[in-house]
């Protein structure tokens, strides 16, 4: 399965992320990308299957997405 070439970045203090297969909280999905990947610090870059069936990369960052509140 081929991964997409857009990269979804997920900011880590943000109380929800948008991910293609809809919005959900962070934390819960913080927890499964470590799990699956090992991902847990600023600047990570990991593929993961995503609840729509296709794999994306993921981007952690610290803090929140510049705009939007936590």
């Amino acid at each position: 399965m081929a991964t997409t070439s857009a990269i979804i970045t997920v900011y880590m203090a943000s109380e929800m992320v948008a991910l293609p297969c809809g919005v959900k909280e962070t934390a819960p999905f913080l927890e499964l990308l470590w799990w699956e990947t090992g991902a847990d610090c600023d600047g990570e870059e990991e593929d993961m299957k995503c609840g729509c069936g296709k794999i994306h990369r993921f981007l952690l960052r610290d803090g929140v997405e510049e705009g939007v509140p936590p």
